[in-house]
């Protein structure tokens, strides 16, 4: 399969993930104050969401160099100058960037704008 189509397939399963995780985080809440109307929090609990999306790409991709669903599709994150802090947190947020998504048209690499401007790529785990 091709590295782009494995790419895309692991931020939706990443975004699910996060999702599930999410979602268990508010029933526990729920569980916990039955009195809280969460229909009344829902933009909030977007941004909530969100903010955990970016936590989650973060610190995951930072410390581990793969998501849960970059693990299960066989890619991981290279650093093409030395690892920091700051890169990984550029990543995260270049990520976020409405054209990002099909920037990988762009180039003759298939890179991503979060890749080429963090100076990272994403490459096949076996590598």
């Amino acid at each position: 399969m091709k590295l782009i189509v494995r790419r895309i397939i692991a931020f939706y399963l990443d975004a699910f993930f996060v999702l599930i995780m999410f979602g268990l985080f508010v029933l526990i809440i729920y569980l916990i104050d039955d009195t809280i109307d969460l229909s009344l929090i829902g933009i909030p609990l977007y941004g909530y969401y969100l903010t955990v999306l970016i936590f989650y790409f973060f610190l995951v991709e930072f410390f581990f160099e793969v998501t849960l669903a970059k693990k299960i599709v066989g890619l991981k994150v290279k650093c093409i100058e030395e690892k920091s802090f700051s890169m990984f947190f550029f990543r995260t947020i270049i990520r976020f960037i409405p054209l990002d998504a099909i920037s990988f048209l762009f180039n003759n690499k298939n890179d991503l704008w979060h890749d080429t401007l963090s100076k990272t790529r994403v490459v096949d785990s076996k590598n």
